[in-house]
């Protein structure tokens, strides 16, 4: 999947971005939650990514929470990727 080539998971807490930015969300869980207005990025607990355009993005660049638009996208299509990988694999059994 071509998404997979651009985000590395460099071990269980940490991914590196084609940006060359590393975020390192709480037990490596990322995850995305709904309000009733707009979509957000968690980071495994109780925090969550910022992404530059939202009402609440802050704009530090060097924030590990803060992600521009296209490190955003490239974050949800790996993770999509990883649960259609989840999915086929139960359709196969093959969950272990």
């Amino acid at each position: 999947m071509i998404w997979r080539k651009e985000i590395k998971l460099i071990n269980k807490n940490e991914y590196l971005l084609s940006t060359g930015k590393t975020i390192s969300p709480h037990q490596g869980v990322i995850g995305l939650t709904e309000s009733s207005d707009y979509l957000s990025i968690c980071d495994g607990y109780d925090g969550h990514f910022q992404v530059e355009g939202d009402e609440d993005y802050e704009g530090f660049d060097d924030n590990w929470n803060c992600l521009t638009k296209e490190e955003a996208i490239e974050v949800a299509n790996y993770m999509s990727d990883l649960w259609k990988d989840f999915a086929n694999k139960l359709h196969e059994k093959e969950i272990k």
